[in-house]
């Protein structure tokens, strides 16, 4: 084989046919490669360079937000309120900076950041200077972005400023089909109506995940009284989680009133539903309410009867004895186990039972 570059022959004995590459080829693939290096390095001083000033511009307006919004923390009436916002450099920073992008999405980023670290009146004049800025206008524009995260994001800064007069926009949201802004929009309603927030369970379809469950139980407050009688509906609601999540309600606080509600629930489809029944039975007990869980215990899979067991050694008494002595003929290991510890809590000594003996036999 004979190869032809540049002008020169390589020759070669081997039969392969002979290959030519011009040179007018080489020269321009060197130019098309350096092409591409140069503009390569160009592209990534061009992004550092704008990178570097984008920090510095916002490095230099969170010094002058931090201390404007100092100022208006410290103000104790709206007149001193609206005297700090005539100063000069202010009316400088609403011209010059709030007319971008940048400057008010800074201040706002900002603004919720302090008042999630405040209270009272500072709380309050953040509130203020939020409206008195038109910033609240602009979070509900943003609810209709078709991107999610923008629109969770105008959800959560609504909610951290407590606009409850935009609350019918953000419970149209409560069962949007995406997780994060739905998840968003119920606690957004939670935190700011409390318990008329959950209003959103008598048309939510979609599915409350169980971390979102206790979030909102952690939000709720009984400070302002609250009208239970929707919770039944809520126990028969089609969508399980609503279920799940009313469980939980009557579970914390106590509402001995759906006692009978509740053991309905244990014959739900939903092994998740009869499972969580069990424990709220447990904080709603009533005197019958062992022996009701005696019956229920023949017809349940082994996980429901486990928490049957334990269930009953925090409200069962003596009464249950029997019950609970004819389940360690039981043939399963785990069953036996926890029946022994019930009876060893519960046992007295006048019904005459040897719970060491018990105990040898469990083991």
């Amino acid at each position: 084989m004979r190869l032809y570059i540049a002008g020169i022959w390589w020759h070669n004995t081997s039969a392969v046919p002979d290959i030519f590459i011009p040179k007018s080829f080489l020269f321009e693939s060197t130019f098309l490669f350096a092409v591409a290096i140069f503009s390569l390095l160009s592209f990534i001083i061009f992004y550092l360079m704008r990178y570097i000033s984008y920090t510095a511009k916002r490095k230099h307006l969170s010094s002058i937000y931090s201390s404007f919004i100092s100022e208006i923390i410290l103000c104790e009436t709206e007149e001193e309120l609206m005297q700090v916002m005539q100063q000069s450099y202010i009316q400088t920073i609403i011209y010059k900076w709030l007319s971008r992008p940048i400057g008010k999405r800074l201040l706002l980023k900002n603004l919720i950041k302090i008042h999630r670290n405040m209270s009272g009146s500072a709380a309050g004049n953040i509130r203020w200077l939020y409206m008195h800025l038109a910033l609240d206008q602009d979070s509900v524009k943003r609810l209709s972005s078709p991107k999610w995260h923008i629109k969770a994001k105008a959800i959560q800064e609504l909610a951290e400023m407590k606009q409850e007069k935009y609350i019918s926009k953000i419970y149209r949201e409560t069962n949007n089909k995406n997780v994060y802004i739905r998840t968003e929009a119920q606690v957004a309603v939670v935190k700011l109506t409390g318990f008329e927030g959950l209003r959103f369970l008598n048309v939510v379809s979609q599915p409350i995940t169980q971390w979102q469950q206790l979030s909102l139980l952690q939000l709720l407050s009984l400070k302002n009284k609250f009208q239970w009688d929707k919770l039944p509906g809520w126990l028969k609601s089609k969508n399980e989680t609503v279920v799940e999540f009313a469980l939980r309600l009557v579970e914390k606080y106590q509402r001995y009133e759906f006692h009978n509600e509740v053991v309905y629930c244990l014959e739900h489809p939903s092994a998740l539903i009869r499972k969580q029944s069990i424990y709220t039975l447990k904080e709603i007990s009533q005197p019958h309410t062992a022996h009701l869980l005696e019956h229920y215990f023949l017809m349940s899979e082994k996980e429901e009867q486990l928490c049957i067991l334990e269930v009953m050694q925090a409200i069962g008494t003596k009464e249950q004895l029997p019950f609970l002595n004819s389940l360690l003929a039981m043939e399963d290991a785990s069953i036996q186990y926890r029946t022994h510890k019930v009876i060893r809590q519960i046992s007295v000594p006048d019904l005459g039972y040897d719970t060491d003996k018990i105990s040898g036999e469990a083991a």
